[in-house]
């Protein structure tokens, strides 16, 4: 019997799941973000079935409720609302969607006149013929995780000549380094429609690279880099004989090619209408002789050249330091509009992560945002798969956390530093979790990317916490802005390791913890959880100088206003 009773439990529950994924209210808004005192178009899809003719909208800037109205449902069950959003910038709001009492969902909207205040990076990585639908499909995806900047990854011709032109215009088509044929008028519509969607359009390339067979062209062999101060190995990097050529590394340290560069260069805005230059490099591959035989001091190279593109090009600029190369000379360059950072080991552990974001954020001098690229289930990137969602979840969940973003969405996830790797595909749960999660970081960025860390001061009663990452923990962390503390508790209790790129995939999804004592006092205490359905913040009384926590799955977050 008790097995028949559990069986019909658990058919009652998957009857009810379905029912509940049916009815279920999807939102979508029509741009990735705003300027002050824009409209907002949100789209409301129900079903039409719903017994209810009423749609109430709450808007909330953090715990404060700035709207309440109701709407009538449209009877095909797509509604549109329009809203003028506040003359305030940079501010994120929560837009709660409820039908009846039972349907409820949400979505964030980001009001900021610099999109690199609160970078959401995203990526683009294959330029075939495609329909214009079926690009208009990936970038509506990418707007709906509130994405404000792409990276157009191996878009370009020739690294040293990105923009292939015949008589001043882009050519038909271009192959890539890989050999790929790239089309122009993809890369074309992408930039105008992502334009559109108010995403930011960067075009992908190498600070050093020239391709071997452009020393047939105009590429000058005196600006070669060399692995030995005899001059006898030219240091590039191999690839495959199936591929196009192979990349060889320029001095960034001399003018000739920085101009030479940078003049072929100005074609991806003045030609392709690109909005800035994403410039790339390959880490640490000193020692580096230049052709006088000087041991090129290859980071520091990296400023003056970015300088003086942001001068030549006047354009959005940011650079990939790798594994945090050179960092501290982009950082002080007073070129790029955020820091990003590739992140290898020896920065394998949550812990590392966190690191890397404070030292950019000091870098930076606290005014420039960080994005990781941070490559998830890395070991198995050669196999065709599904991510492992609390890998991600908890990765993301530091990262967020931490005041920085993830660069890992785009046609796909990235599995790979090779972008067009889609080997590992997004499940449903992923997908839905991934959705709350970004309109938290969006909704909630005030709280999240414009806060600063301070010493813990509070303890958990009754689970063992830890001021940082650890296994077996809940990592309890304290961060200030303006009259908010923010508590965030991330769980690792039921952590293997604290690998973060959960290399095979095999991250445990924790135990929900319950009843989670802290000794924290306030007169007005908030929660809120990206795990949760309804992200609103939420008052929570504090009995004693303790409150009480009801669960905690991956992340909860806890306001405490002065």
């Amino acid at each position: 019997m008790r097995g028949i009773s559990r069986t019909i439990t658990i058919l009652t529950l998957l009857v009810t799941l379905l029912f509940a994924h049916k009815q279920q209210i999807t939102l979508s808004t029509d741009k990735a973000c705003y300027n002050p005192s824009d409209k907002v178009t949100l789209t409301i899809t129900s079903n039409p079935n719903l017994k209810t003719e009423k749609i109430q909208i709450s808007i909330y800037h953090l715990e404060e409720l700035i709207l309440s109205q109701k709407i009538k449902i449209g009877k095909d069950g797509n509604t549109t609302y329009k809203w003028k959003t506040p003359d305030k910038d940079f501010k994120g709001y929560l837009i709660n969607v409820n039908i009846g009492e039972e349907y409820q969902s949400s979505i964030a909207v980001d009001v900021s006149s610099d999109w690199a205040k609160y970078i959401r990076y995203g990526f683009l990585s294959k330029y075939h013929q495609m329909k214009e639908d079926d690009m208009d499909a990936i970038l509506n995806r990418l707007n709906r995780f509130h994405i404000n900047g792409l990276q157009f990854y191996d878009y370009h011709n020739m690294h040293q000549k990105p923009v292939k032109l015949v008589d001043g215009k882009p050519t038909e088509s271009w192959p890539d380094i890989a050999g790929r044929l790239n089309y122009s008028k993809t890369v074309e519509y992408y930039i105008q429609k992502s334009r559109q969607l108010n995403m930011k359009s960067m075009a992908y390339n190498l600070i050093y690279g020239s391709w071997e067979r452009g020393f047939d062209d105009d590429v000058n062999s005196d600006w070669l880099l060399y692995k030995d101060q005899e001059l006898k190995q030219p240091n590039k990097l191999d690839f495959p004989d199936t591929w196009e050529d192979d990349i060889c590394y320029m001095d960034p340290g001399n003018e000739a090619w920085q101009d030479y560069l940078i003049e072929n260069t100005k074609p991806i805005k003045d030609v392709m209408d690109f909005d800035g230059w994403h410039v790339d490099q390959i880490g640490d591959i000193r020692p580096v002789y230049n052709t006088d035989g000087t041991d090129v001091k290859l980071d520091s190279t990296f400023k003056p050249f970015l300088q003086r593109a942001k001068e030549k090009l006047d354009m959005p600029i940011v650079m990939n330091a790798v594994n945090q190369y050179a960092q501290e000379f982009i950082a002080t360059s007073g070129s790029v509009d955020f820091l990003y950072t590739e992140v290898w080991d020896p920065h394998v552990s949550f812990e590392d992560l966190v690191n890397v974001i404070k030292t950019n954020d000091k870098l930076g001098n606290h005014k420039l945002s960080t994005i990781l690229a941070a490559y998830m289930n890395y070991e198995n990137a050669n196999e065709e798969g599904y991510f492992n969602t609390p890998g991600i979840l908890l990765t993301d969940a530091v990262i967020f956390a931490s005041g920085a973003a993830h660069l890992e969405l785009g046609e796909h996830m990235l599995v790979h530093e090779y972008f067009p790797n889609s080997n590992h595909k997004i499940d449903q749960q992923l997908d839905e979790s991934l959705v709350r999660y970004y309109d938290f970081l969006t909704a909630y960025e005030n709280l999240l990317r414009d806060s600063h860390d301070e010493k813990l001061s509070i303890s958990c009663n009754n689970y063992p916490f830890s001021p940082k990452p650890d296994k077996g923990k809940i990592w309890i962390t304290q961060r200030k802005v303006d009259d908010y503390t923010i508590y965030h508790l991330i769980n690792f209790t039921s952590a293997t390791d604290m690998n973060w790129r959960d290399p095979k995939g095999t991250c445990p999804e924790p135990e929900l913890l319950t009843d989670i004592q802290l000794n924290i006092d306030g007169k007005e205490i908030y929660i809120a959880s990206p795990d949760n359905k309804d992200m609103r913040l939420k008052p929570l009384k504090s009995k004693k100088g303790k409150i009480t926590i009801p669960a905690l799955k991956y992340w909860t977050m806890i306001v405490v206003k002065e």
